[in-house]
């Protein structure tokens, strides 16, 4: 057993937040040594061959009270050999609040966006009060921490999410882009009616408005869910639908393969407070993954993604409420070669100098250097110290 617990609701999950918190696992494992770190979850599948060393498992494959008392339980008994609990979402703070306070161990809470902006249970906005630290991954999320749930400034470290070094190396291997029409606009996306904020509906209306006024052009759209069928009757009623592919649910290493084929990447979100709950992203991992492959980037004002996307640099921010505006970059980016070429080597170039796993580690390594985490062989030590010798 290693010092740290990870705890994460679906660690194997698909999404940018799963995507984060198995690196951030990777770089606790790389500063403090793989035997150091442990990860238990609360839903997946079998442990696949491929998956890390320091992974232990699901507690349940489907959500139901069973499943959560056998996480708890094991959640229990692990957190009793170990001098550090991160919590990979908030919603699992609780747990590690109460695991923290009875076995004496500090705990850190990983927050990404939406979960944590606005109200919360008493629980969960208690655990984040009570945390060591409190991981955000962009200074929005940061700032709404302090806003809304009074989170002490100096307690709150942001650590921005990180290209997957497979990734990286095969966007370095990448071909240049294909050369002749149709010019591919691609979203990558959970297609959730909660989540209709994404801008698919923007890009969609845009498009419509760009027919026949930049050449052939073709969207992809890589991600399902249940707001999917909307977007495919409105993609017919606005009479583009022959010019709109859904890909569906890709897996992690087919994913590349869309950023490969495409020209831009456009998520234009649209943030604020809708329909009794909060919308927007905390950041957007899907901007950085097109920027290492060399593409530019629409985003959408007023979140996280204003920081993952450098306006008139790495893309363009535009108001995702506005289809001329979303229209227009658009325009821009799909007319111009030079200008899309040009952001797009900036948007690679930033990728490789602020985004990449060494980074995160270096920045994982300074909070567990002042959380007074000791890497491996200092935790043999610990573990002598302590009586446990398995």
């Amino acid at each position: 057993m290693g010092q740290i617990l990870l705890l994460a609701p679906c660690y194997l999950g698909v999404g940018g937040a799963e995507r984060y918190t198995r690196l951030f696992a990777r770089a606790l494992a790389t500063v403090l040594g793989p035997r150091s770190v442990a990860v238990w979850s609360y839903l997946g599948g079998p442990i696949p061959a491929e998956s890390e060393p320091s992974y232990l498992g699901a507690a349940a494959s489907r959500s139901g009270m069973w499943g959560k008392t056998r996480f708890v339980a094991r959640a229990a008994r692990l957190a009793r050999r170990v001098t550090l609990i991160v919590a990979g979402h908030v919603s699992v703070a609780p747990l590690a609040s109460r695991l923290g306070r009875l076995y004496g161990v500090p705990y850190v809470v990983m927050t990404y966006g939406i979960e944590v902006w606005g109200s919360l249970p008493p629980g969960r906005r208690a655990a984040l009060r009570k945390a060591r630290r409190v991981v955000a991954i962009s200074r929005y999320t940061a700032s709404r921490l302090q806003q809304d749930h009074s989170v002490a400034e100096d307690q709150i470290t942001v650590i921005p999410p990180v290209v997957d070094p497979a990734f990286l190396s095969r966007a370095a291997a990448a071909a240049a882009r294909p050369a002749g029409p149709p010019r591919q606009v691609l979203t990558v996306a959970r297609l959730s009616a909660r989540e209709g904020y994404k801008g698919c509906d923007a890009v969609l209306e845009a498009l419509a408005r760009l027919r026949g006024t930049v050449g052939p052009v073709r969207y992809v759209i890589v991600g399902d869910g249940d707001d999917r069928p909307r977007l495919q009757a409105l993609a017919a009623e606005l009479g583009v639908g022959a010019l709109v592919h859904f890909a569906g649910g890709v897996p992690d290493r087919d994913l590349a393969g869309y950023y490969e084929g495409s020209h831009l990447f456009a998520m234009p979100s649209r943030s604020g407070y809708a329909a009794g709950r909060w919308r927007g992203e905390g950041f957007g991992i899907v901007f950085i993954e097109a920027g290492a492959f060399g593409l530019p980037a629409i985003a959408g004002l007023g979140d996280g993604g204003q920081e993952a996307v450098e306006h008139e640099v790495t893309g363009f921010i535009v108001d995702g409420g506005d289809i001329e505006a979303v229209a227009g970059a658009m325009r821009r980016l799909l007319s111009d070669d030079a200008l899309r070429l040009r952001m797009g080597q900036a948007a690679r170039a930033r990728v490789l100098r602020e985004f990449t796993l060494p980074r995160m580690e270096r920045q994982v390594g300074d909070l567990l250097g002042e959380l007074g985490q000791r890497r491996e062989s200092e935790a043999d030590e610990w573990r002598r110290e302590a009586g446990d010798h398995t």
